[in-house]
């Protein structure tokens, strides 16, 4: 009886192991739909194309990565991991993300990896959906490895490095003043980025802050995409009657 016992809820346990890894492969193959848009951080990603893939037998999106603006909007259905290629057939992946569940609308940050990688580009994502970060607004996104100081106009705040942040301006002043400092390992304080912003009631501004590569000076590169809302569709006028 005992071994019968032992049996039976040694099966027990193995058909609610099984369910959990099924189920759990269910959740990760579940079709996603959302429009995105890409940026590049550095000069390399000036006039590049990667092909974004939904699954192996549908055919790659073709997208055109810059540096100093947004990608065209498009749209992606196709699992939550999403992967990014190289070449419209073939070839090989360059970049790998994993999405949010929470972002309505993602904004791909493609940065370079470290020396010698198995992937040519890291990639990261946060939320584009004007919804959520409106006009008048600023997202700082700190993908560098240090933490920063922050003045945007009377607001002071530290932003830790891989964090990120959004702030309103004031919108009824014509400009905005930011400074942004930085403390190395001596505890020694200097000035990373200084600039007024000019306020515009349509835009707003994504900063991207990244460590700098091997043939670019200080310590951290702050790069500012200015970003002005879509025009609203408007509906045609009904026919009159007359």
């Amino acid at each position: 009886m005992k071994r019968s016992s032992v049996y039976r809820n040694g099966l027990v346990g193995l058909l609610l192991l099984c369910a959990t890894v099924y189920f759990s492969c269910i959740e990760s193959d579940e079709v996603i739909s959302f429009d995105f848009q890409c940026v590049g951080l550095s000069e390399d990603f000036r006039r590049v194309d990667v092909y974004l893939s939904a699954g192996e037998d549908l055919p790659r999106q073709r997208v055109r990565l810059n540096d100093l603006s947004k990608s065209r909007v498009q749209n992606y259905r196709g699992p939550s991991a999403v992967v990014f290629y190289n070449k419209a057939s073939g070839g090989a992946p360059v970049a790998r993300v994993k999405l949010s569940a929470s972002i309505k609308s993602p904004l791909f940050i493609f940065t370079l990896t470290s020396s010698k990688p198995k992937l040519a580009y890291s990639v990261s994502s946060i939320e584009n959906d004007w919804s959520v970060h409106g006009s008048n607004s600023c997202v700082l996104v700190n993908l560098s490895s240090q933490t920063l100081d922050w003045q945007v106009g009377d607001q002071r705040f530290e932003l830790e490095a891989s964090d990120q942040h959004a702030v309103s301006v004031d919108g009824a002043n014509d400009k905005t003043s930011v400074v942004v400092l930085a403390s190395d390992a001596n505890g020694k304080v200097s000035r990373v980025y200084r600039a007024k912003w000019r306020n515009v009631a349509t835009m707003r501004r994504l900063v991207f802050i990244r460590n700098t590569g091997p043939n670019e000076l200080g310590s951290v590169r702050v790069q500012v995409v200015e970003d002005f809302k879509p025009k609203q569709a408007v509906a045609p006028a009904a026919p009159s009657r007359d």
